[in-house]
């Protein structure tokens, strides 16, 4: 036989069509593929891609296969390849719920349903909802403002959400929503077409390396709208004389929502929710400082929702009295009126604030809030500020603050660091004595002994009533340790000053309350000595070398001899 007819019977297909020409088309055809059940079919379709045949197989399939189909076309239309039956994906359930915030009090009837459009069929994730209607002065979006953020999963989602969204509100509730930052696809084509015409001008150039995203991306689009049917129109003010005083847009009514749509990553970077909550925050503390209350932004700005969070209980407002009221009232004639205020006036208002008595926990932050309004209002009248006196007063009073806690003493600290770089001379007795007697009052023996030594260090003399202060500042504690520490190294000190110091009446009483401070049998060991007869040598010893013993006696002399002094002078 030739090649080509040995070939043509190796084929079969042509095999299949010579046996039909002969025995004609009842022949029943072979299947290239055992059919076997769903079940089956559908288990060593995983296992593996050619069909191997297994011996478990009973012989009634084999019968019935021919039966499946008698034809390769009819086979083919039935048969569903295996790498095409894909089971639909099956997603973890999140264990974390998503909470879908609520419309507040007296909102506009279009905001729950806005709501549940936006987490529904938008898929924003995350929402928040900010209640700023009653901001004073009002957002520069509006009076009225509501505003909800939520999260978009890609840019892709961002525009496509945000164009259907202010479609839907226009169709729906028929409100003229503008979206600000949104990229139509008109826009995108254009876009689209200059960056491919300017990389074609720009071609191989290496020297030019593109940045940034050519507007193509922003990850914040802002829906914003207002419930009001009213369209704003140009009005005209006239006053009761018929003349023309302004003109301009009229008055807003309506509340104004607006909707932040952002990216994952836009959202963190911008955090607009803590830029409002300090907006949100001060709005609440300048309210509540009017109205003479202690504010507290953790429970105040959830309550700003309810239009009676300044009633009483009762249903009628009782407004709460605050010694601080009158000095905030002062406080903000003064800044709004502009009126020329004394030096001594100055002082008595920041006493005011700062040494008042008051009911309400944590006060300092309101005090210095109000010390900082005071302290600009005068420097801007012209009032000496930053001078020594006006530093030390300061001090004096911060300290004497019944406020007196971690953020005053920081605020100490950094008084005191100003005076001592605006101090070029020593400071006066007065001065001294109120920053000692503030000092003697917290106990803060550091500082009182660092402000005692201030004129040794201008090379001064210290004076007597500084003395006298002392010793009676460390009488007045009963402090026997203290004293006795004071005294070891204070009295030398006294002895040793470079003018003898007279050991007057009010200094000897101090500095005789000191020493019975430290040990208070020292005056009746030094004038009724105790019978040393019968007692241990070792016992007598200690009794006579009692250490304030001593020092009492020797104080005794020297007042005597000050005494003879004065005594002869006078003749």
């Amino acid at each position: 036989m030739s090649r080509p007819a040995i070939a043509t019977l190796g084929c079969f297909g042509c095999q299949t069509a010579i046996l039909r020409a002969v025995l004609g088309r009842n022949l029943a055809v072979l299947p290239r593929r055992l059919q076997l059940p769903p079940a089956l079919v559908s288990s060593q379709r995983r296992a593996q891609s050619t069909l191997e045949k297994r011996d478990d197989v009973p012989d009634t399939l084999l019968d019935d296969a021919p039966k499946a189909g008698a034809t390769d076309e009819d086979q083919g239309a039935t048969e569903k390849p295996w790498f095409l039956d894909i089971e639909p994906p099956r997603h973890a359930r999140s264990l974390f719920a998503q909470k879908i915030p609520k419309a507040p009090q007296d909102a506009p009837s279009l905001l729950d349903p806005m709501i549940k459009y936006v987490y529904q069929d938008m898929g924003l994730d995350d929402l928040a909802l900010f209640d700023l209607r009653q901001l004073d002065p009002p957002a520069s979006l509006g009076p009225n403002l509501i505003m909800l953020f939520g999260t978009a999963r890609s840019e892709r989602h961002l525009h496509i959400c945000s164009g259907r969204f202010a479609r839907w509100l226009r169709r729906t509730f028929g409100v003229d929503a503008s979206a600000d930052g949104l990229i139509g696809a008109g826009e995108l084509k254009t876009k689209l077409r200059r960056i491919r015409k300017k990389a074609k001008l720009l071609g191989n150039n290496s020297m030019i390396i593109p940045q940034g995203d050519n507007g193509l991306s922003t990850g914040w689009v802002c829906v914003k709208f207002t419930t009001s049917a009213d369209k704003r129109h140009e009005s005209t003010d006239f006053d009761e004389h018929g003349r023309m005083t302004g003109f301009g847009a009229g008055a807003v009514t309506g509340t104004r929502v607006v909707i932040q749509c952002m990216t994952e990553a836009r959202r963190t970077e911008l955090d607009l929710e803590g830029l409002w909550e300090g907006v949100l925050g001060r709005s609440i503390e300048r309210r509540k400082k009017i109205e003479g209350f202690s504010p507290n932004y953790e429970t105040d700005i959830q309550p700003l929702d309810n239009k009676d969070v300044f009633r009483h209980k009762q249903g009628h407002y009782k407004p709460q009295w605050n010694p601080r009221a009158s000095s905030q009232i002062k406080t903000k004639q003064l800044q709004l009126s502009g009126a020329c205020i004394s030096q001594e006036m100055l002082e008595k208002l920041i006493a005011a604030v700062l040494r008042v008595e008051s009911s309400l926990p944590e006060t300092a932050s309101q005090r210095l809030a109000l010390l900082d309004q005071l302290l600009l209002t005068g420097h801007e009248r012209g009032l000496s500020i930053w001078s020594t006196d006006m530093l030390v007063k300061l001090i004096s009073m911060v300290v004497a603050s019944p406020a007196y806690g971690p953020e005053l003493q920081r605020t100490q600290k950094n008084l005191e660091l100003l005076l001592v770089e605006t101090m070029t001379s020593p400071l006066e007795q007065d001065q001294v004595f109120c920053l000692l007697e503030v000092y003697a009052m917290r106990r803060d023996w550091d500082r009182f002994w660092h402000t005692f030594h201030s004129p040794v260090r201008f090379q001064q003399d210290r004076w007597p009533a500084l003395y006298e202060f002392a010793f009676s500042a460390l009488a007045a504690t009963g402090d026997a340790r203290l004293c006795a520490d004071a005294l070891r190294w204070l009295l030398p000190e006294m002895l040793n000053e470079p003018r003898p110091m007279p050991l007057s009446t009010p200094l000897y009483s101090c500095l005789k309350a000191c020493i019975l401070a430290a040990d208070p049998m020292a005056e009746d060991l030094l004038h009724n000595p105790p019978d040393t007869h019968g007692v241990r040598l070792s016992e007598s010893r200690r009794l006579q070398r009692r250490e304030f013993v001593r020092v009492l006696g020797e104080v005794e002399v020297l007042r005597r001899q000050w005494l003879d002094q004065e005594a002869r002078s006078k003749l």
